[in-house]
């Protein structure tokens, strides 16, 4: 029997006991990771997505990221991934589209990563379906996460335009709105090189 993660009110992830077992699961910082980001680590991430080559059928795509994948919770709240399939994925409601383009992904594979976070599909990534139960169940914890995907998506040069606040009051493709979100938290100083 294995074990469980669950986050705690602050985001902490330990191991729970289950039939008097401890469950330690190696990787836990990556949970971690998608609960509560790094400005710095996003902004690394971010960076690593503009230096991708732009998607080719047939080759591996990389892992996601976690400023990928919280991007991806955030159009689970708008768009549902199951009224699209393989075929018809490239048809997908906005956001979905938008953040395939950022992402230089296919359409797809945005909406198997949403279908992994909401544990429709059951074979996703380690710690996806945690993450989304983490974050279904606790908006703010979600909100903050976002904020800072987007702030460091800003600061490596990804404008409103490119990379709207898709979750604002009244966004609508295509639309620039000022964000609602509350600023994240001051970033830390990078350490130069």
């Amino acid at each position: 029997m294995q074990g469980s993660v669950v986050p705690d009110r602050d985001g902490h992830c330990e191991p729970t006991a289950v039939a008097g077992y401890v469950a330690h699961m190696p990787g836990i910082e990556q949970l971690d990771q998608l609960l509560r980001p790094d400005l710095a680590d996003a902004i690394r991430q971010w960076e690593s997505i503009h230096s991708r080559a732009a998607f080719e059928p047939g080759v591996r795509q990389p892992d996601f990221t976690a400023v990928e994948v919280i991007l991806s919770h955030g159009a689970s709240l708008l768009v549902d991934h199951r009224h699209y399939g393989s075929s018809t994925a490239h048809t997908a409601a906005e956001p979905v589209l938008l953040l395939a383009s950022l992402f230089r992904r296919p359409p797809s594979s945005v909406l198997a990563k949403m279908a992994n976070l909401d544990g429709s599909r059951p074979h996703g990534a380690r710690f996806d379906h945690a993450a989304g139960l983490a974050w279904s169940a606790d908006r703010d914890r979600f909100d903050r996460a976002y904020a800072i995907a987007l702030l460091a998506a800003r600061r490596t040069d990804v404008d409103a335009a490119a990379l709207p606040d898709f979750l604002a009051p009244g966004w609508q493709p295509g639309v620039v709105l000022p964000s609602t979100l509350p600023p994240p938290p001051p970033p830390e100083p990078l350490d130069e090189p």
